[in-house]
């Protein structure tokens, strides 16, 4: 009997541990899972949304436009058939250090550039991460330099191009940046140029063969410059929101910012400090009165 009684005991033992492990090793459904957690079983995390709100609400898009407030002046041509490379160009040639749009007199090639204080790094948009060692070009043709104005970063390489049958020279005037001049005497003919160090004013680079040849060239370490277009546009994109301080110049008429009186949150005629705000941040038209070309 008592053996018995231990057979049916070590029977029910082993039953019970055997439906024990199968308990343990079979999930419950999905289904059920899903039902007893709600829709939260297939969210997103809601960190991630709140962070790339963040990041949207944390940059800022600064626009505006440039007029000249008078008649728009005829760009003047300069004749270049008494030179002695005249059969290298065109015979008439524009001067570019004053363009007016003759109906919406827009002003091309006004330069604007944020300048950081240096105690407090700018932050930049990871957009600009794609450009930061990027080439630049500045190439010699038809008797003028191409673009009349250059927007380069430190981290990035100028590469000068000719590309005129007869000789020219590149001759930059940098402040910071070692003053350098090369010679080119063949068409397609190239050379790569660092500036590593920032600079305060646009350099300006010269043609000593070809006097009426003039180009300038931004040097910043931040991407946030711009140069207007033919209508006087201008555009920097992802600013960081707060206050900043910006400079705005142009060829003939030196510092600009005293045309944004009305909106400039500090007197100071060559420096423009206003507040980005997330967003489009677009300033009013300035009108920029002749006599600055005087």
């Amino acid at each position: 009997m008592v053996t018995r009684l231990r057979s049916v005991l070590c029977i029910v033992v082993i039953a019970a541990l055997w439906l024990g492990v199968i308990a343990i090793r079979t999930p419950f459904p999905q289904t059920l899972v899903q039902h007893a957690m709600g829709d939260h079983a297939t969210r997103r995390p809601v960190a991630n949304v709140t962070k790339v709100e963040a990041q949207t609400n944390s940059w800022g898009t600064l626009t505006g436009r440039i007029i000249y407030d008078g008649e728009p002046p005829v760009p003047k041509k300069i004749d270049v058939w008494k030179s002695k490379d005249a059969a290298c160009f065109p015979r008439l040639i524009t001067d570019e250090t004053l363009l007016v749009h003759p109906e919406n007199r827009g002003i091309a090639n006004v330069i604007l550039y944020l300048c950081p204080e240096t105690a407090n790094p700018i932050k930049v948009h990871p957009s600009y991460s794609t450009n930061e060692a990027a080439v630049v070009t500045l190439t010699a043709k038809d008797g003028r330099f191409n673009p009349h104005v250059v927007l380069l970063r430190t981290s990035q390489t100028l590469i000068e191009i000719m590309e005129d049958k007869c000789a020219h020279n590149f001759h930059p005037n940098p402040f910071n940046n070692s003053p350098r001049s090369f010679w080119y005497q063949k068409n397609f003919d190239r050379a790569p140029v660092t500036y590593p160090l920032e600079e305060t004013l646009p350099v300006r680079y010269v043609c000593d063969i070809h006097a009426w040849m003039n180009a300038w060239v931004v040097v910043r370490h931040s991407p946030y410059m711009a140069c207007t277009d033919e209508n006087g546009r201008f555009t920097i994109k992802d600013l960081p929101v707060g206050t900043h301080t910006f400079r705005i110049w142009h060829e003939r008429a030196g510092y600009l910012a005293s045309i944004f009186t009305a909106i400039n949150e500090v007197e100071d005629r060559r420096q423009l400090t206003i507040t980005v705000k997330p967003g489009l941040n677009e300033l009013p038209t300035a009108k920029m009165p002749p006599k600055h070309f005087d």
